[in-house]
Formats: structure tokens, sequence, C-alpha cells
């Protein structure tokens, strides 16, 4: 069923309601106003205090702010179909397809110049990043594992220098550092993104909680955002709005893709 919210919000009347409206004049009484019958003539005088009745009422009213719209949709029903194609994929031919695309980001030059990484620690059905992980430590580089601060609706990048010791997972079942220190943002050089899918031109299907499009978009981010999924979750389009914040490159197992700003 499609999200609604209810909030409330002001509204002031519009131009027919306003006319239609009995509107007391500061010169009348109350009950003459409201309990006679015959027209009631606009006062146009400034109301002040006391007994004077204001011209314009403002009505609160519930609205459904929030309706599905077509993107929306689309979105919901592309994250079923990749969620069952990756859940589909036997466990050894995700980590061969996870090894193939982190051979390819190994030979390009964003990873070979970055000496800070930010890395997502993978879910069992989704592209491993173990091997990009052990191999940018053996290439001296720091790296550092996206903490979640539910309250806070924000990504902590936390330094860990171990898969064992500093990483746990956490009440919804998701890997993330226990332990370490936390990195400015200005210097990491290279996020490793994950997504349900990507398309052509850089537009991401993440969770739909909107954390990577918070993170990326701060304003001290001055690094590379490299997407890093398998050939199979590319889609022909991924409908966007204002707030979706596009990659700077993808790596799949089968290819690598730059995207002009």
């Amino acid at each position: 069923m499609c999200e609604r919210r209810a909030e409330y919000r002001i509204r002031a009347p519009s131009v027919s309601e306003w006319v239609r409206r009995p509107t007391v004049c500061p010169r009348r009484s109350r009950a003459d106003a409201w309990g006679c019958d015959q027209p009631r003539r606009i006062c146009h005088r400034p109301v002040t205090t006391g007994r004077d009745w204001m011209l314009l009422h403002v009505h609160a009213e519930v609205y459904n702010v929030r309706q599905a719209s077509k993107g929306s949709l689309v979105k919901k029903e592309l994250r079923r179909r990749l969620r069952a194609v990756l859940t589909a994929i036997p466990p050894e031919t995700l980590q061969e397809r996870s090894r193939l695309a982190a051979e390819r980001l190994f030979g390009d030059p964003e990873y070979q110049r970055a000496e800070v990484m930010m890395i997502y620690l993978a879910l069992p059905w989704e592209v491993d990043t173990t091997a990009i992980v052990l191999q940018a430590w053996q290439d001296m580089k720091r790296v550092v594992a996206p903490q979640v601060s539910w309250d806070c609706r924000q990504i902590m990048p936390i330094e860990i220098n171990n898969l064992d010791d500093d990483v746990a997972h956490n009440r919804l079942g998701f890997r993330e550092p226990i332990r370490g220190l936390p990195i400015p943002v200005e210097l990491i050089d290279l996020v490793i993104v994950p997504g349900l899918g990507f398309d052509d031109r850089g537009n991401r299907l993440g969770r739909g909680r909107g954390f990577y499009d918070r993170f990326l978009s701060k304003p001290n981010f001055h690094g590379t955002s490299c997407g890093f999924v398998l050939e199979s979750q590319l889609v022909d389009s991924i409908p966007s709005v204002p707030h979706d914040v596009k990659i700077d490159m993808l790596v799949t197992d089968e290819a690598v893709r730059r995207f002009g700003s």
C-alpha cells in the first residue's frame, strides 16, 4: 500500500470562502452578526483589540501531504525486482563476480590515488566488498566504514583496522564499526557506494532512507563516489528527485563507467 502521512498545516480561506463567511463589523454585536439572515457587509476597519473579530479566519486542516507519485511506485517495484535478482544468485557465483568487480576497481586511477576510502560492509546478498577492504590495507590506505546514526539519520565515517574486532552486526543486521576514530568527511578521497540498482546516467536506487544522498551532498565532501554492483543490477532508467545525488563512477564485474558532473 502506498505510504501516506497525515500532517497538520495552516490554510487561509479562499476568496469565495471569505466572501461567503459571515464577517463581523466591530460596530455590530456578535449576536446580531450571526443571528440575522440579512447579508453581512464586510468591514475593512482594522481589527485591533478585545471584541473585534478578525476578518481573515485561518483554519487548520488535515492533509495527506505525501501522495505516492509515479516515480516512487516505479522505485518500489524496481527494489522488489532487483532484490529478487540478487537473492537468486548462488553464493559462489556472487563471490566470483564480486572478485571480478574488485579487480576492475583496483586498476582505476581513482582507487590508486585514494589515501582514505570509505567502503560499505556488504550484506550476504550484496556484492562483497571484503576484497576491497583487504587490498586497501595492503596498499597502505586508510579504510573507513559507515556507522549509521539512526537518531540523526546520518552516516558517520569511522576508521577500522580489523574486520573481526572493529566490526559487529547492529540491531537491524547490518555490519558497522563498533570502535574506531571518526574521520573528517573532507579527508575521504573515495566512497564505495552500495545500491540495489543504477542506470547509465549515474542515478542510484538505494534502500530508500537517503543516508548516502545526505552524506554525498555534504559541502565538505570533495572525493569521488563510486557505485559497486553487478552488471545485472543496471536498469534503463531510475526516477530521480532533486535531493537524489548522482554518483561519479560505477564499477561492475563487466565494465567501468564514469559520469559527467
